[in-house]
């Protein structure tokens, strides 16, 4: 089973991808083959807009995607709920509530690498959200990789500490690091 680190990009990596790929994009903005409505799309997303604000779908409406999406995945529809918010991320990839739930429908199938790699996505948007972290180490309870989980869970505390929800995750936190003790793998 691979490591959910594993394969994920170095910073040096990420800054040459990002690089390359400025360039190819440029290169396509160049090119006089690019329809009108193609190299407008490209210019507002390259201006910050997603792909829901070009499209003029609104806040309330992707809420409504969301709550169907949610509401599919609660009731064992993970397919169909998967499928919801997978749509709804590629129209607006920074919704951290998109994020978090399509995590959770790969971590109910016990996919903990694809779980905890967008868990650590949802976390890049808020690396002080204490439940990031909780769910990380679950992933990685769930893969077998003890040590990492731990340090998640100690980093969840700290995360909570002086928070109105420091004794949930504490406790939460404490009884994972519990059971790995009586496991044996703490």
């Amino acid at each position: 089973m691979p490591s959910i680190l594993e394969g994920m990009p170095t910073k040096a990596q990420l800054d040459q991808m990002q690089w390359a790929s400025a360039a190819m994009l440029q290169d396509l903005l160049d090119s006089p083959e690019l329809p009108a409505p193609s190299r407008q799309m490209i210019e507002l997303m390259g201006e910050g807009l997603s792909q829901a604000d070009i499209l003029g779908i609104t806040k309330e409406e992707r809420d409504a995607v969301f709550t169907k999406g949610v509401w599919q995945l609660q009731q064992g529809d993970i397919a169909g709920g998967r499928n919801t918010l997978s749509v709804l991320y590629r129209l607006e990839p920074t919704d951290e509530r998109v994020i978090y739930a399509l995590a959770t429908s790969f971590q109910a199938q016990e996919d903990y690498v694809t779980a905890g790699r967008l868990y650590l996505h949802f976390m890049a948007f808020d690396a002080t959200n204490p439940q990031g972290y909780l769910r990380v180490a679950e992933c990685f309870i769930g893969n077998g990789e003890i040590t990492e989980a731990r340090e998640l869970l100690e980093g969840a505390k700290i995360q909570a500490a002086g928070t109105p929800t420091q004794a949930e995750v504490d406790t939460y936190a404490d009884s994972l690091l519990a059971s790995l003790a009586a496991r044996g793998t703490a």
